[in-house]
């Protein structure tokens, strides 16, 4: 067998060219990964890909008035309840907190109504991570018996989710 110059230059340059092809497609997917992380698909690490299931129908069904409501307010514009109900438990947590920058923006009052709509809503989005849901249904069933020790764990695990930058929670205000 005759091994030439030319058949070795021609050899890497076949190579060269399957190499760039390689690092193209994956600088292509990367960038289409960043892109759907930016538009808000996927809304940061609270949310995970599986797919609904019928607990909204459940809570339909279920004669419970906060449960029902809270489902069709879901089933209507999943995203514009699912912003409204990590926006709240955000709200509400901001009353129990003080910001590593004291930087804190919107407050509503802890009661037992704005809970259980959020608890609801928890239950129902199967959009939230398992683990995310427990952990937050957990604070909020504790701030209903007035336990707050948990507001800073609530309140970081929903601030980062909606993307927050400043008023990160450092601790409990007594």
């Amino acid at each position: 067998m005759n091994i030439t110059l030319k058949n070795i230059t021609l050899k890497k340059k076949i190579l060269a060219i399957c190499v760039g092809i390689l690092v193209l497609s994956v600088l292509l997917i990367v960038g289409i990964r960043m892109k759907y992380i930016k538009s808000g698909i996927g809304q940061q690490n609270l949310i995970t890909s599986e797919t609904p299931n019928n607990k909204v129908d459940e809570a339909i069904k279920s004669g419970d008035p906060i449960k029902k409501d809270v489902a069709v307010e879901y089933k209507t514009d999943i995203n514009k309840a699912r912003d409204h109900y990590i926006n709240l438990i955000h709200k509400m947590a901001n009353t129990k907190i003080i910001a590593e920058d004291n930087q804190v923006w919107g407050m509503v009052d802890i009661n037992n109504e704005n809970i259980d709509k959020c608890i609801a809503y928890l239950e129902i989005d199967v959009s939230v991570k398992k683990l995310d849901r427990d952990i937050l249904i957990a604070g909020l069933k504790e701030w209903k018996e007035g336990n707050f020790n948990s507001s800073v764990a609530v309140h970081n695990q929903v601030w980062s989710y909606l993307g927050g930058t400043v008023g990160k929670a450092k601790s409990v205000r007594n």
